[in-house]
């Protein structure tokens, strides 16, 4: 049974025991193509926020930067 995050999300973890070279990445990628695009997307995004939180930088600074402009045209 795999336990449930207070999120909803389902937690999943793989051991592996041995050495990296010899390790059949197959498991990996099966496990990923069974997840679909959003759940690769989400970890991947997960680890984006994981290195910044490391790097002391602010969460807010990953957000997409927007300007806005009000251009008003004069009457001729």
């Amino acid at each position: 049974m795999v336990p449930e995050l207070k999120s909803g999300k389902r937690q999943v973890a793989l051991l592996y025991k041995g050495r990296l070279q010899g390790v059949d990445r197959a498991v990996d990628i099966g496990f990923w193509q069974s997840q679909g695009p959003k759940a690769i997307l989400d970890a991947a995004w997960e680890l984006v926020e994981d290195a910044w939180r490391w790097k002391h930088r602010d969460l807010n600074e990953l957000r997409l930067q927007r300007t806005v402009i009000h251009i008003q045209h004069g009457r001729s």
